[in-house]
């Protein structure tokens, strides 16, 4: 656990993934929960490859992300070849959840060229829709994989961050593959 720097009523933190950047650096990613707005929102950390914190990146060394929701639940990170670090998991919308996406600069700041100010969701049916995990292809499209409320659902994203309409339907597969018994 991580002595928060960035906010003082924040603390409560879960890393849900970690990624090691080209260079050796380490970005832990996850959820922390702020006690000033009440919500959870995307966490990333960028540590130096001895483990101590990179003060160079977004505010000592730690960015917050909040995408005006209540629950802001971040669970997958990747970093581009261009050093571009993409972040998922999903946000809760007011009655259910969407997919959510965010792209951070090399510096850690939000990159205004992906979706609407680096950040963006994704419904994709009428229920739930939660994001487990994330890849990004050698030309740089984004795949994200997780559920509906009854399937297995995908989405790609071209590298700004609107859905691939040659994916799918608009970007968007749902796979209904049976019944657990």
């Amino acid at each position: 656990k991580f002595l928060n720097q960035t906010c003082p009523a924040c603390g409560d933190e879960l890393t849900t993934d970690m990624t090691v950047q080209q260079d050796g650096k380490i970005l832990l990613f996850g959820i922390t929960y702020c006690t000033i707005n009440e919500r959870d929102n995307y966490q990333l950390i960028r540590l130096h490859s001895d483990g101590r914190i990179d003060s160079s990146f977004g505010k000592n060394g730690i960015v917050q992300t909040d995408f005006d929701s209540t629950f802001d639940r971040g669970i997958s990170v990747s970093v581009q070849t261009d050093f571009k670090i993409v972040c998922s998991g999903f946000v809760f919308n007011g009655p259910d959840w969407d997919f959510g996406l965010v792209r951070y600069l090399p510096d850690g700041n939000l990159d205004s060229g992906f979706g609407v100010g680096g950040k963006l969701t994704t419904a994709i049916g009428s229920g739930n829709d939660v994001a487990y995990a994330m890849a990004i292809q050698a030309d740089g499209k984004i795949v994200v994989g997780g559920r509906t409320s009854t399937q297995m659902a995908m989405t790609r994203y071209n590298t700004n961050g609107t859905l691939d309409g040659t994916f799918g339907l608009g970007g968007i597969v749902t796979l209904a593959l049976g019944t657990y018994s």
